[in-house]
Order: C-alpha cells, then structure tokens, then sequence
C-alpha cells in the first residue's frame, strides 16, 4: 500500500468511527425488540416477510453498537476524538432526559411550529416537521401524537 493510499484510508477509518459514534444504535435496537415482540400479533404476515431482513440489520447495529463502545475505548485517552465523544455525551445525558428530535432538538415542552401547528413524533428521535423529515431522508410517514 502506498502513502497516500494509506492516509486517505487512515482518514476514512477516522470518519466512519465519527459517523457510527453519532448512531442512535440502543434505541434503534429498542425498536426491533418491540417490533419483535409486538410484530407476530399484531401483523403477523408483514412481519413473516420481514423479520428475516429486520434480524439481518439487527446483526449488523449489534456488531455497530460493540464497535462505538470499542471506539470509546480506543480514544478514552486520546483527544483526537475527544470534541465528539464530549458532544455524544452531552446528547446521552440530557439532564431532563426529555425525547428530543436528532435534527432540530425540539422537544414536547418545546416542539416546533410547523405552519399546520406543533410538529408530531415520527421517529423517537425525529419530529414531524418537514426539514427535518427531508434531512432524514422521509417522504411518506405515519405521525403519532408526541408525549
């Protein structure tokens, strides 16, 4: 391998650790356990054709969710990483521990106005609003009432 090859990949190593750092991955394997658990009853042949892709994906965020630890580790005492692994805590920690969107930062006791009235949970951590929803990569959503 060659130089440049090599800091051009060192750099990428640098960015993936960054990108899968910044993964809601316990919450996102919070809702496969509920869609595992509730699935079966309550659709039980949408969830026969998906379970098995949904399983595949949940492999893949387990394998993610020991890599961000892993990462963790690698840069306890490191301060290359240090401004992001100080930010991701402060958004673990929230002293109120208040659900907030992951786009915007609203929350229930300060949602946005989204011109039709207050946004609505699309995600646990993605509100309603149509930036948000755009920047998160939806067109068509189910909306529920926030709370």
């Amino acid at each position: 391998m060659d130089t440049e090859t090599y800091i051009a990949t060192q750099q990428q190593v640098g960015l993936l650790a960054t990108l899968v750092l910044r993964l809601p991955l316990a919450e996102f394997l919070n809702a496969i356990s509920m869609a595992d658990t509730v699935g079966p009853v309550v659709d039980p042949t949408l969830y026969g054709r998906g379970a098995r892709a949904m399983h595949r994906v949940e492999t893949l965020a387990r394998a993610a969710r020991k890599y961000q630890d892993e990462i963790r580790e690698i840069y306890a005492g490191d301060d290359t990483l240090r401004p992001v692994l100080d930010e991701i805590d402060r958004e673990d920690t929230r002293e109120d521990g208040e659900r907030r969107c992951r786009i915007c930062g609203c929350t229930k006791g300060q949602p946005c106005d989204t011109g039709d009235g207050s946004c609505s949970w699309v995600e646990y951590d993605l509100c309603s609003n149509p930036a948000c929803l755009g920047a998160a990569g939806y067109e068509d959503v189910e909306l529920q009432e926030c709370g």
